[in-house]
């Protein structure tokens, strides 16, 4: 049945009963609106740490990438190192190869020599042989003599120039476990010394072949690169401070004096200065101090070079 107009309805009586009653529609509407900004905050603050755990994320796995970079980067460069020190092997390897090939036919004429000079009957098979041998000591003299004549040549134009005539490089560098990283060098050096026969002065030039084999301690004692701030000044010195201590003959001091056209040259070993005739070799030096130096060449004085080669 429906209602009738004049009745009043169940929402018209709620309605009714919310205007008669205002304030608890206030507190109500209050504690739901407090209810609906403590969820809020709450959701904030979720999102917030959420938030923080993908930017840790991201910085982790960026890491990750530039350690994997770094990774990749060090084992290119050891492979490269790898390959590098393999073809040095070769290279030495070769150079090997060659001296003992020379060493066998320099054996081999020297045997031949002998054997045509210490007989002392020769048959006339060897009568025939004579002139062949003589045509090949001959060819071997000439040939050092040239060799040698080339090489004074060039220390000759060295001096000129004031350029280095000693040379060598690194054949071979290892990792040993009781040692540490060692360095195998080769190369030729030349000392000049002025002497006098018959009341003539003339220069005799010994060249110096020599392969070292150089420890970590060999590079922080004697193969030692001196600062620049410990050289002797250039402008105290007038005159070449080379001197040759020697026990079976008299000492030698070089009474070179600089000027525009002698140049002053300072060993990178003693910090000495010396005129260029002194100075002509060079030699790798090392920075005490340094783990991993792999040193310079560097010119020293033939003082030092005659200490760290010749003498050992």
């Amino acid at each position: 049945m429906p209602p009738r107009l004049d009745e009043p309805s169940q929402d018209n009586a709620s309605i009714h009963s919310r205007d008669t009653d205002p304030s608890s529609f206030a507190a109500s509407w209050k504690s739901d609106f407090l209810q609906l900004m403590a969820d809020c905050i709450q959701h904030s603050e979720e999102l917030e740490s959420i938030s923080t755990e993908l930017l840790a994320t991201e910085g982790k796995i960026r890491n990750l990438i530039c350690l994997q970079q770094s990774i990749n980067s060090e084992y290119e460069e050891r492979e490269k190192r790898y390959r590098e020190r393999l073809w040095e092997c070769e290279q030495a390897a070769q150079q090997q190869g060659q001296m003992m090939e020379s060493l066998e036919d320099l054996r081999a004429d020297l045997d031949m020599e002998m054997a045509a000079e210490t007989s002392p009957k020769r048959s006339s098979r060897h009568r025939k042989l004579k002139p062949h041998w003589r045509r090949k000591s001959k060819a071997g003299l000439l040939d050092k003599e040239r060799v040698h004549w080339l090489y004074k040549l060039r220390w000759e134009m060295a001096m000129l120039l004031g350029g280095s005539v000693g040379h060598g490089k690194v054949i071979h560098t290892f990792e040993s476990p009781v040692h540490g990283l060692e360095m195998m060098i080769a190369g030729s050096g030349f000392i000049a010394h002025s002497e006098e026969r018959h009341g003539t002065a003339f220069t005799v030039l010994h060249r110096h072949h020599y392969m070292l084999h150089l420890l970590p301690r060999d590079r922080k004692s004697k193969f030692i690169l001196l600062p620049r701030h410990q050289w002797v000044p250039d402008k105290h010195m007038k005159q070449c401070q080379f001197e040759h201590v020697s026990t079976t003959r008299s000492s030698y001091q070089c009474t070179t004096q600089f000027s525009f056209l002698q140049r002053r040259h300072h060993c990178r070993r003693c910090g000495k200065v010396v005129c260029q005739r002194h100075s002509s070799n060079c030699l790798p030096l090392f920075r005490p101090r340094a783990l991993y130096d792999i040193g310079q060449w560097s010119r020293v004085c033939d003082a030092c070079f005659q200490d760290l080669v010749v003498s050992s």
